[in-house]
């Protein structure tokens, strides 16, 4: 049987992915809530919520936007929770995969700097 890959637009999640597991997670929230703006990871988040429910039966946390002035910072907390969750459930493998679309809005990290 052959499996179908599906690649998804989001520069966010291309990132926080590629990095989930090899960098410290808290590093990672605050570069992404530093580096991409709030409409991205709204949509990000959004999206990852949307992509989710469709290949688990469990119940998700409500998407919540956030209006406060932390709005960056706790909408990339919420993506990691649910990466951590869709790890802990080991559902990862089948979530679409995210992908770049310009290589200048992706970031450069040095891993040695983020090592686990």
């Amino acid at each position: 049987m052959v499996m179908e890959v599906v690649f998804i637009r989001s520069q966010v999640l291309c990132f926080a992915l590629n990095k989930y597991g090899k960098c410290l997670s808290k590093n990672l929230k605050v570069i992404i809530a530093d580096f991409y703006n709030d409409d991205g990871i709204w949509s990000a988040k959004e999206l990852l919520h949307g992509e989710l429910a469709k290949v688990t039966s469990k119940d998700l946390a409500r998407l919540i936007e956030q209006k406060n002035d932390n709005r960056a910072k706790l909408n990339v907390d919420n993506i990691f929770a649910l990466i951590a969750h869709s790890d802990e459930l080991n559902i990862l493998s089948k979530l679409p995969t995210f992908v770049a679309a310009d290589r200048d809005k992706h970031m450069y990290v040095a891993l040695s700097l983020y090592l686990l």
